[in-house]
């Protein structure tokens, strides 16, 4: 392969650039990046640079990159690559401020540390033959790596994943909600009177929802699918198109004139501000504004949620609040948490601020819809699931846990709402032509809706 020419002048000057340009790629580039996208170009065609410059003798970038210590790293990197990960997860689950410069620094000293092991009692003597010496032995060793990895994947595709998870059915991944049909839960042999539309969060309340429907003898139909928010216009940052699951949403809803109510239910605060309670986040973009931050998010949320309602104007729709989110009401780390730390029942708790401020985005959004719209009704199902001491990862006797994730309920705990949405739902989906009265949320017992609807038009965060 003939080497590259390149001038030496030429090299000292885009080497320097290119380093530079990576460096403050390293330093600018964070979670609101549409990173992988185009902006991926700026850190390829620097790398491309680099190497380019290489092929110049004495130059600037080839000599910085030619020290002891940047040798080092390059020798190490795989490694490091390997490690850092796994470190970070460890400090994120033994319960470390995280966020700390104390804390970061210690991730980085221990991932150079482990990489520099690896690479010492691991890759060296596998690639100076100490170990694994002949042919035959690496190949051996390879062949069955692979031979285990591939059994693993037939496994998974023979099963067709892993459907134990949820019912196939009723929650609908990916793509599959584009053709699948919603399916019919409640009272057997009923027809369905209401649709629920939503996503995960929906889907994890749906058994308290189903059962007082079926109690009450009615039925319903559902489609919830992963990540979907009923937004039309709204697009996130990047990418060319809606979410055409929206398209499909609103023509389940054609294809059944026969059902009045559409109840909608989601994770608002997460499609509101574009942050979910892990700390990710998304910007989005509609026709009138491209959001530049998590608080420029939650006009087109608003924008978004109000065109889906007025695309259902023979409907009665419903909107439910959702549950609290955080790291607290995570099942999954409190457990890997108390294996580091051992820790009691009683102390798994949410800050109550924390629920109220993530409530606060997106509770007035929803209400004022209600206020706008006659046939719109807000029903904040949650609106006192956190007491003022906060919210609780476990029930009151400690039997089970409330939630199963930091943001979605646990069946236990979806089951005994069954009472709440009789008492809250149910009569309005009974006769949903009372729904058309004047006050923005229409309680079920309106002889006593005074007190309730002052609840309700004054939540702002669970009380």
């Amino acid at each position: 392969m003939p080497r590259l020419s390149v001038s030496t002048r030429l090299a000292h000057v885009m080497g320097i650039a290119a380093l530079l340009s990576i460096a403050v790629i390293v330093v600018s580039f964070d979670e609101r990046a549409p990173f992988p996208g185009w902006i991926a170009a700026g850190p390829v065609l620097a790398t491309a640079a680099l190497i380019y410059c290489g092929a110049a003798p004495g130059a600037l970038s080839s000599r910085f990159l030619s020290l002891p210590p940047m040798v080092f790293i390059g020798r190490i990197s795989y490694s490091l690559y390997l490690w850092h990960w796994p470190v970070i997860v460890f400090v994120n689950y033994s319960g470390f401020a995280s966020d700390s410069t104390a804390t970061k620094l210690a991730c980085i000293a221990a991932s150079f540390l482990l990489a520099s092991l690896s690479w010492a009692l691991i890759e060296e003597p596998v690639r100076r033959r100490r170990i694994l010496q002949s042919r035959i032995r690496v190949y051996g060793a390879a062949g069955s790596a692979a031979a285990a990895l591939a059994l693993s994947a037939a496994l998974v595709i023979w099963n067709a994943g892993f459907p134990g998870r949820v019912p196939p059915e009723c929650f609908l991944l990916g793509e599959a909600a584009l053709t699948a049909a919603p399916c019919l839960r409640g009272a057997t042999g009923q027809p369905p009177s209401f649709l629920l539309i939503g996503d995960s969060h929906a889907f994890a309340l749906s058994p308290g929802l189903f059962r007082a429907a079926s109690e009450g003898g009615l039925s319903g139909l559902q489609f919830t699918s992963d990540g979907f928010f009923p937004g039309p216009g709204r697009k996130t940052l990047g990418t060319a198109r809606e979410d055409p699951r929206i398209a499909r949403a609103l023509e389940i809803v054609a294809e059944h004139p026969e059902i009045p109510t559409v109840i909608l239910a989601g994770a608002w605060a997460d499609y509101a501000t574009g942050t979910n309670w892990k700390g990710r986040l998304w910007l989005y973009e509609d026709d009138i504004a491209t959001a530049g931050s998590s608080a420029e998010n939650v006009a087109l949320f608003s924008r978004a949620l109000e065109r889906f309602i007025a695309a259902l104007p023979e409907r009665q729709v419903i909107l439910l609040d959702d549950v609290a989110a955080g790291r607290d009401l995570d099942l999954n780390a409190f457990v890997r948490h108390s294996m580091l730390r051992p820790g009691s029942r009683e102390d798994a708790i949410l800050p109550y601020e924390l629920a109220s401020e993530r409530r606060a985005v997106y509770a007035p959004i929803l209400l004022a819809l209600a206020e706008k719209n006659a046939n719109v009704t807000f029903v904040p199902v949650f609106a006192d699931f956190c007491p003022p001491t906060g919210c609780p990862l476990f029930a009151a006797d400690l039997s089970y846990p409330i939630y199963r994730d930091g943001d979605h309920l646990s069946n236990q705990a979806a089951l005994l709402l069954k009472d709440r949405f009789t008492e809250l739902l149910l009569p309005d989906l009974l006769a949903p032509a009372s729904l058309s009265c004047s006050c923005p949320i229409c309680w079920p017992r309106r002889q006593e809706g005074d007190a309730r609807k002052a609840r309700a038009g004054s939540d702002r965060g669970p009380p």
